[in-house]
C-alpha cells in the first residue's frame, strides 16, 4: 500500500474527484493525507468531515512545505505525490508497484503517465482531450478509451504522479524549501 500526499489549495471539487477516483480504481487500499492550504472554501471542513487524515495551513505554504508536512503522517514504506486535479485510472497503484518491484533496488523515483487535454509540446504526457475543468469532464470517455493511451517507458526528472521509497524521501529532505512555493521542487527533488 501507498501513503499518497495531495497537497491542495482551495480545489474542493477537484480534489473530491481526485479522491474518488483513487477509492474507485485503485487494488489496494492507500493511506490519503491531504494537506490543505488555506482551506477557506470548505475543504478544511471536508476532510474533517470525510475522515480523510490531512495537515493544514492557514494561508497557502506552498507545494515544497504542504508536502513535507503530509509526508509526516505517512505510514507506508511509499509515498504517491498526486496533485489535487489528478484523476487516477484502473490499474495505476498496480503498474506503479509492478514497476517498483522489478527495480534492482528501492532507490528511484517512478512517475506514471499524465494525459493532458492540449499538446503542449510535453514529452511525458499522452494528449486526450477529455475536458478541462470538472464541470465538462468525461470519465466514462476516458475509462473507455485508457487503453489506447500508452507512451513507452522513459527516464528522466519528472513529476506527478510520483512515486519514491518513503526512507528516501526523508533522507533527501524532502522537498527543498529554497524552491517555495515549489517550482521545480519535484525535479530538484529527482
Amino acid at each position: 500500500m501507498f501513503s499518497i500526499l495531495i497537497p491542495s489549495w482551495n480545489n474542493l471539487a477537484y480534489l473530491r474527484l481526485c479522491i474518488d477516483s483513487i477509492r474507485a480504481h485503485s487494488a489496494e487500499l492507500h493511506q490519503i493525507v491531504v494537506h490543505v492550504n488555506d482551506g477557506s472554501d470548505g475543504t478544511l471542513a471536508w476532510v474533517r468531515e470525510a475522515g480523510i487524515e490531512h495537515t493544514a495551513s492557514k494561508t497557502n505554504i506552498g507545494i515544497c512545505y504542504a508536502m513535507n508536512e503530509a509526508a509526516m503522517l505517512a505510514r507506508h514504506e511509499h509515498l504517491v505525490y498526486l496533485n489535487d486535479d489528478m484523476y487516477c485510472l484502473p490499474g495505476w497503484d498496480a503498474a506503479l508497484q509492478g514497476r517498483a518491484l522489478v527495480m534492482p533496488s528501492d532507490l528511484y523515483l517512478l512517475s506514471g503517465t499524465m494525459i493532458e487535454p492540449r499538446d503542449s509540446a510535453n514529452p511525458c504526457v499522452v494528449v486526450g482531450n477529455y475536458g478541462d475543468a470538472v464541470a465538462n469532464f468525461r470519465a466514462d470517455e476516458l475509462l473507455r478509451d485508457v487503453a489506447s493511451l500508452a507512451r513507452a517507458d522513459w527516464s528522466g526528472a519528472t513529476w506527478p504522479p510520483t512515486l519514491v521509497a518513503r526512507r528516501w524521501w526523508f533522507r533527501c529532505g524532502g522537498y527543498s524549501i529554497e524552491l517555495t512555493p515549489g517550482m521545480s521542487s519535484d525535479n530538484d527533488f529527482s
